[in-house]
């Protein structure tokens, strides 16, 4: 199963996930938490947490840090398509979203 299965899943079930420092917390029924999905989200623990974490600056950057800007963007939005499994757009959106260029809706 992808990360953006298991994601679509855990919202079909009720469960909603959020970042809470390094680890994965989530609010809903502990019944709705399958070994399967379980081992799934501890498999993509790092792409789980990149995309749930807002955590770079979300500032508009200078003109000086365009680049820059750019560059994590690209970055976060490969993590999340190579590594986290979801489709290109998918990722770009929600890398988006991190740097806080954008709302993450679906």
């Amino acid at each position: 199963m992808s990360l953006p299965e298991v994601m679509q899943e855990l919202r079909r079930r009720g469960v909603r996930l959020f970042a809470d420092g390094g680890s994965v917390r989530y609010v809903g029924e502990r019944k709705a938490l399958d070994p399967e999905l379980i081992r799934e989200l501890a498999r993509s623990k790092g792409a789980v947490l990149a995309a749930l974490k807002g955590e770079l600056d979300p500032a508009v950057p200078e003109p000086g840090q365009w680049d820059l800007a750019r560059e994590r963007f690209e970055e976060r939005a490969a993590i999340l398509e190579f590594d986290a499994g979801f489709t290109r757009e998918e990722a770009e959106r929600l890398a988006a979203a991190a740097l806080g260029t954008v709302e993450a809706a679906p």
